[in-house]
């Protein structure tokens, strides 16, 4: 029977995989080990579509794969992942998102961006801050400046008024956002 769900939640019909999603939540603990098996080792959907079911079931065993998922090269098993330990963890999946942070691809890393922004734990400033320091990539550039000001740590500000003059307007208005949420725009 979890075999025939886990295949039918790589169908290519979306109302076969959304019924096959409410009948693996309808197992729930009961269905964890396939579906972290899947999401370690299946294709790009079902990858995903497995760590989407194993975000709404409330099992610990799926805190370590979400981990790894983190670094994983599919995209959207990564945000998944990030969506899946925020609101698993909270404040406590802070370290674990600092030390992906550098490893991941891109999109994983602004989804990693905005929860730590989310989250406003003052341990993310100077991951973040470093970061923002080193990058060439304009994306990440104005989700770490929204982070860092979002965050809300004056600390931020000179870092934050060095990129006033980016090259990228959005950047610019990034800055010019942060900085108003700062207090000093």
């Amino acid at each position: 029977m979890l075999d025939d769900l886990l295949q039918e939640l790589d169908n290519s019909d979306s109302e076969v995989r959304a019924n096959a999603r409410m009948q693996l939540l309808a197992l729930g603990t009961d269905a964890v080990e396939m579906l972290i098996v899947a999401m370690q080792r299946g294709n790009t959907r079902l990858a995903w579509q497995a760590a989407v079911v194993l975000s709404d079931i409330p099992d610990s065993r799926r805190v370590d794969p979400m981990c790894q998922a983190l670094r994983s090269n599919n995209i959207l098993l990564g945000q998944a992942a990030v969506e899946c330990l925020e609101n698993t963890l909270a404040k406590d999946a802070v370290e674990i998102f600092l030390t992906a942070l550098p490893h991941c691809r891109t999109v994983v890393q602004i989804a990693l961006i905005n929860a730590l922004e989310r989250l406003k734990d003052k341990r993310s400033i100077v991951p973040l801050s470093q970061l923002l320091e080193t990058t060439t990539n304009p994306e990440l550039r104005y989700n770490l400046i929204q982070a860092l000001g979002g965050i809300g740590d004056s600390v931020s500000i000179s870092l934050i008024r060095k990129f006033q003059n980016d090259a990228n307007r959005h950047v610019r208005e990034r800055v010019e956002s942060a900085l108003a949420s700062l207090g000093t725009y």
